[in-house]
């Protein structure tokens, strides 16, 4: 496994969910893409078949090898990946801390140092959650609610790299003015595409879009 990010070693960077077998989507393949961009520091999340699959799939094998031989952190189930992503955590109130904290647990064997996202989707969430994870995904929505986002008040006590945000449905018109946004939340994490619910992580956004988010990251 590999080690954690913090904060200071990356003060902003692209965490990519990248629903897409290797070697399928765009000319070139999307993880042609994602690996020729390694300076950004990207995270990603595999997800083979909702989840980790039935079985090891040699394509991911290869892929998520690759990623990490440059320097690319890799989240999902088996393949050796770098940290785990649970997706539509329980977020109402704090029924569900004793059971988050069994997954922070099995996330966490013998000498290993995983990391961990929990993916709410929003920023209302019991604030005692945020010590059972490395990264929360605070925003998943549209690029018209984006700028009407608002953090919890607590969050503003903890570091940007604690919070990534997920923006679907950008198109080159406002994505200035989502970046602009961005750049005033305290978090770390961006992710935005051109692409829209009905799936938005079947490929990575158009060039343009993706270019302006690897520009960020490397600010």
């Amino acid at each position: 496994m590999g080690s954690k990010l913090t904060s200071e070693q990356s003060p902003r960077r692209i965490a990519v969910p990248l629903y897409l077998w290797p070697g399928y989507g765009s000319t070139p393949c999307a993880w042609e893409r994602l690996l020729a961009s390694p300076a950004a520091n990207p995270v990603v999340v595999v997800n083979p078949d909702s989840g980790p699959g039935r079985e090891v799939v040699t394509l991911f094998s290869a892929a998520v090898a690759k990623c990490q031989s440059v320097g690319i952190k890799v989240l999902g189930s088996w393949y050796n990946v770098d940290g785990f992503f649970i997706d539509e955590m329980y977020h109402w109130d704090e029924s569900q801390l004793a059971y988050y904290s069994l997954v922070k647990a099995a996330a966490e064997l013998p000498h290993r140092q995983p990391l961990l996202v929990l993916n709410p989707g929003c920023p209302t969430f019991p604030e005692a959650y945020l010590a059972l994870a490395d990264i929360f995904v605070t925003y998943e929505s549209n690029a018209d609610s984006y700028t009407s986002y608002v953090p919890a008040s607590f969050m503003v006590k903890y570091p940007s790299s604690k919070f990534w945000h997920i923006i679907y449905s950008v198109d080159l018109a406002s994505s200035a003015k989502i970046l602009q946004h961005f750049k005033q939340q305290n978090a770390s994490w961006l992710y935005m595409t051109d692409l829209d619910l009905s799936n938005p992580y079947k490929d990575l956004p158009g060039n343009k879009i993706w270019q302006l988010q690897l520009q960020i990251a490397d600010a």
